[in-house]
Formats: structure tokens, C-alpha cells, sequence
């Protein structure tokens, strides 16, 4: 069966090219197979009693031409190419296609198809140019740490997504920082409790709505030029369609998938996200809650956010000319970051009743007469008495 194994070898090499990964990689064969999702052409053609085999001549105006063997005579001499050709005819086949619909999303810290790296297709923040963003170290019963992103929305608060403190027990805040390596200039803080949202469950381990958290800082963070709040989606907007608007998204998660070779991030990057209905994105996901704001690349493919960055802002300028934050990064698709597929992130709109409850601060400003927590800073919040 030599011609089998001509197939199985130029298949896994096939394979591993179209994912930009080597031998060196030690990725098992089951894997790559998995993430390319390309049949086992191999393991058909053996099934079979095929007394003949072909393989693309050639293509004229979009039409296959092939050539023809009988097996019994020509697999002696039938060249290489010949197998491979009738090989990338069956791998272009089953690669080009609609991403299938996901009924099981993945949360953007648990898309791993390589080694990590952070916004995808993005560029380098420049100094004080995102100071609203924060980086959280935890650490799990197990020792084991793991990092995420969130917002300051005041002094002594931050927003991020409630899977990235579920089952974690310790967490350090990180302020100001555009470089992770450069500590002389991070502020720390430790946190002196968590508030995961009531619906939101730490025993799933899958996808599930209100994917949204609060961590309360041990003490008030100062203000300057890197670490200012950002001012949240008003409950008036918690249902604008964002449809086309440019977002940015920001964070230290991974710059490729781990496939192609992404590595964690130390830099702060941002990307331009377009948004889109949540009816469209019904063609990637089974169900989409409306609490649920739709992004994908702005204008090349590989833009999106990526492991890592979950609970990260995704922001816009509202018509008031102020930014806001819009989406808290919350889950994707389990085919990657860089294949052009939306990702979903948590409308901070739709939970104000909750922050309020849970801060004694009225973050609502469209709503309430404002009274601001930091002059400065532009972000205005009313303050309530418990």
C-alpha cells in the first residue's frame, strides 16, 4: 500500500503547512487534524476498492482537468506530484468553506490552536494612549497563574469578565503599565474582594451569559496622565446597534494564534474591530443573547483579540465626543483568532442596576445628575449612600 502511505505523509505535511507549524512544534498529528478540520484521506482511500486514482493536470477557467491510473499498473511509477495533486485537490475541498456554526464557544483566554500571543493583527500602544487599561495576574488552588485584562471605571473599582477570577484566589492589579517588563513604572494594587455577577455560575465550564465581575481595589488609586477611568455604556444604549461602528479593542493577550508561532505579549497592544448585528452573528454562533455586542476585523482578517485579553475594553467614540467602554471581551469561536470569525464581548449597558447595587456608585450618566470621582479624568459617577 505504498500508495496510502504517500498519501498520509504528504497529507500531515499538507497540514501542518496550512497551520504554519513544524515538526519541532510536537503537535500530534490528532491535533493538527482537529484544528484543520480536513479529512482523513488516507484512512478513505484504504476504506476503498478503487482500481484507479487520479490527479490534477490542470486548470482552465476554473475546471479540474485530470489524469487517470489504473492502480495496479501505475503505482510503481505513478510520480509524486501525481498523489500530491489529487491530495490538495481533496484538502482544498474540505479547507474552503463557511466556518461552521459554533453551539459551543470558547472563552478568548481558552483559544489555544499555538503557544500565545496577544491582539491579533494590532499595533503597540503608545504611552498613556489606553490608561484605562489594567492587567490582572491570578493564581488558581493549583499555583497556577494566569493574566487577564478589565477597566478602571473609578478609583477603587474594576471591570472585567467573570470567568477570568472564577476559581482564582488571588489577584494582583496592574496600572499604567504600556510594558509589562518595566516595573519601576507599574503601580500594583491587591484586591479587597471580588463581585462575580449573581447568574453567572463558577462550576460551568462552558460559555455562559453575564459573563461580567467587579474587583474592589484595598485602596484608592491615584490619577495621572497613564491611569485614568473610562466612562461605560449608559442603560440608554445598552441595545445601540453598533453595526459597522469602529471599536477598539485592547490588551496583552496573544498576537497569533499559538500555531502560528504567538507569544504572550508583554506590550499593551490595540486593534480596530468592526461591529456587526447580532443577527448576523447568528451565521458563526447557535444563540446570541442580547447583552451580547458582535465585533470582527475592521479591515484585515487577522484583526481580533486574543488569548489573554478576556475581560479587556472594547471602546468607542459616542456622539458626544467621549470615549466609552462598549463591550467587556468575553468568548470566540474555538477555529482560532486570526481566521476572521466575530468574537463576543459583554455589554456593560445592560448592568447598571448590579454595579449600583454592588459599588453604591451610580456609573448611569445619562440617567442621573453626576458627580465626578476624579475631576480630571472626564468620568463622571454619582455617589450613593448604602
Amino acid at each position: 500500500m505504498d500508495l496510502i502511505r504517500r498519501l498520509r505523509v504528504s497529507q500531515r505535511a499538507m497540514e501542518r503547512a496550512m497551520l504554519g507549524v513544524s515538526l519541532r512544534d510536537q503537535i500530534r498529528n490528532e491535533e493538527i487534524r482537529r484544528r484543520t478540520r480536513v479529512t482523513d484521506i488516507a484512512q478513505r482511500v484504504a476504506k476503498l476498492k478503487w482500481q484507479w486514482a487520479g490527479h490534477i493536470a490542470r486548470s482552465t477557467d476554473g475546471m479540474a482537468t485530470l489524469h487517470w491510473y489504473n492502480i495496479s499498473r501505475a503505482l510503481g511509477t505513478m510520480p509524486g506530484m501525481h498523489v500530491l495533486g489529487l491530495l490538495v485537490f481533496g484538502l482544498v475541498q474540505a479547507h474552503e468553506h463557511q466556518p461552521e456554526r459554533d453551539n459551543k464557544p470558547v472563552y478568548i483566554e481558552d483559544i489555544k490552536p499555538s503557544n500565545g500571543e496577544r491582539i491579533t493583527g494590532g499595533w503597540e500602544a503608545k504611552e498613556a494612549q489606553i490608561p484605562h487599561q489594567i492587567n490582572i495576574r491570578m493564581i488558581n488552588a493549583f499555583g497556577t497563574v494566569s493574566s487577564c485584562g478589565g477597566s478602571i471605571i473609578h478609583a477603587e473599582w474594576i471591570i472585567t469578565a467573570a470567568h477570568c477570577l472564577a476559581n482564582r484566589h488571588t489577584y494582583i492589579v496592574r496600572f499604567g503599565a504600556l510594558n509589562l517588563t518595566q516595573p519601576t513604572i507599574i503601580t500594583e494594587e491587591s484586591i479587597a474582594n471580588r463581585v462575580m455577577h449573581p447568574n453567572f455560575s463558577e462550576t460551568m465550564g462552558w460559555v455562559q451569559p453575564d459573563d461580567i465581575a467587579l474587583l474592589r481595589l484595598s485602596r484608592a488609586i491615584p490619577w495621572g496622565p497613564t491611569i485614568q477611568p473610562i466612562r461605560l455604556q449608559s442603560s440608554s444604549q445598552k441595545d445601540v446597534d453598533y453595526n459597522n461602528v469602529m471599536l477598539t479593542a485592547s490588551g496583552y493577550g496573544l498576537t497569533n494564534d499559538r500555531l502560528q508561532g504567538g507569544e504572550s505579549s508583554e506590550v499593551l497592544m490595540f486593534v480596530h474591530l468592526r461591529g456587526i448585528s447580532n443577527p448576523d452573528c447568528l451565521n458563526w454562533y447557535l444563540t446570541m443573547d442580547p447583552q451580547t455586542l458582535c465585533a470582527r476585523y475592521y479591515n484585515n482578517i487577522t484583526q481580533s483579540t486574543c488569548s489573554g485579553d478576556s475581560g479587556s475594553p472594547v471602546t468607542t467614540v459616542d456622539e458626544d465626543g467621549q470615549l466609552t467602554l462598549v463591550g467587556i471581551v468575553s468568548f470566540g469561536h474555538r477555529q482560532g483568532c486570526t481566521q476572521g470569525i466575530p468574537t463576543g464581548h459583554v455589554r456593560p449597558g445592560y448592568y447598571h442596576t448590579w454595579i449600583r447595587e454592588s459599588t453604591g456608585i451610580d456609573f448611569d450618566w445619562d440617567k442621573c445628575e453626576r458627580k465626578s470621582a476624579a475631576p480630571e479624568s472626564g468620568s463622571e459617577v454619582q455617589i450613593i449612600d448604602k
